[in-house]
C-alpha cells in the first residue's frame, strides 16, 4: 500500500505551494507526530520561499533605481540634448533587457514626428521615416499624451509598417510619452525580438517613470 499525505506551503493568508510526503511502505502510518513535524517543515518552506521572492524584488528594485539615478545624472550634467537621449536610450535597453529602443520628437507647429535616436539593426530605416502626430502606435501615443503595451503589434489597428523594415517580424512594444512640464514632446520606445518575453504592466510602468 501506499500513504499521502500534503501540507500547504503558506505564511500567513498567501500559499505558495505544496509539501507532499509519500510513503511506499506496506502499511502506511502517518501519526499525529509526523503530520506536525511535515507541517513545521512546509512552514519554513514558505518562509524560505518568500525571502527569496522579497529577495529578488529587493534585488530588481535596486537595479531599477540605480538606473534611473544614473540617467538622472547624465540629464544633469550634459547640456547636449542628443547625447542625454543616446544616454536615456541605451539605460532604457539595459534596465527592461530590450533589443532595441528609438526616440521620437514632435514638431507641433508642422504636425510632424521624427526619430531622433535608434538603438537597433534597423536604425537608418527607423530614422528616415517621418510620422505624423496621430499616426501609427507613435503617433497616437504623442497625440494622446499616455503608454501603450503591445505584446504582438501586428494585431493591433493602429500600427503601420516602416518602410525598409522586416515585415511581419513578432515583437513585443513598450511606448511611453517623453513629457516636459507636462506636456508631451516625444515618445520613447523599447522592444523585443520575438513573442516569448513579453512587457509587464509594471516595466511599461518602469519605463514611464524614467521617461
Amino acid at each position: 500500500g501506499r500513504g499521502l499525505r500534503g501540507a500547504p506551503l503558506s505564511t500567513g493568508h498567501d500559499v505558495s505551494g505544496a509539501l507532499g510526503l509519500l510513503t511506499l511502505t506496506r502499511r502506511p502510518e502517518f501519526t499525529q507526530a509526523k503530520i506536525e513535524q511535515a507541517q513545521a517543515i512546509a512552514s519554513m518552506a514558505a518562509i524560505a520561499v518568500r525571502n527569496a521572492r522579497l529577495y529578488s524584488e529587493a534585488k530588481l528594485r535596486a537595479e531599477e533605481s540605480h538606473v534611473l539615478i544614473n540617467t538622472a545624472r547624465a540629464i544633469s550634467s550634459s547640456l547636449d540634448l542628443e547625447t542625454v537621449l543616446h544616454g536615456i536610450a541605451e539605460r532604457a535597453n539595459k534596465l527592461l533587457h530590450a533589443d532595441g529602443s528609438r526616440i521620437h520628437l514632435a514638431d507641433f507647429d508642422s504636425g510632424e514626428i521624427r526619430c531622433v535616436v535608434a538603438s537597433e539593426p534597423n536604425a537608418e530605416a527607423i530614422m528616415g521615416f517621418h510620422l505624423r502626430i496621430g499616426e501609427g502606435l507613435t503617433g497616437w501615443v504623442i497625440e494622446h499624451g499616455e503608454p501603450v503595451l503591445i505584446n504582438d503589434p501586428k494585431h493591433d489597428d493602429r500600427s503601420i509598417q516602416v518602410p525598409g523594415t522586416p515585415e511581419d517580424e513578432p515583437e513585443c512594444l513598450a511606448i511611453v510619452p517623453l513629457s516636459v512640464r507636462q506636456r508631451t514632446m516625444g515618445s520613447m520606445t523599447v522592444r523585443r525580438l520575438g513573442l516569448d518575453h513579453p512587457f509587464m504592466q509594471s516595466e511599461l510602468e518602469l519605463l514611464t517613470a524614467f521617461a
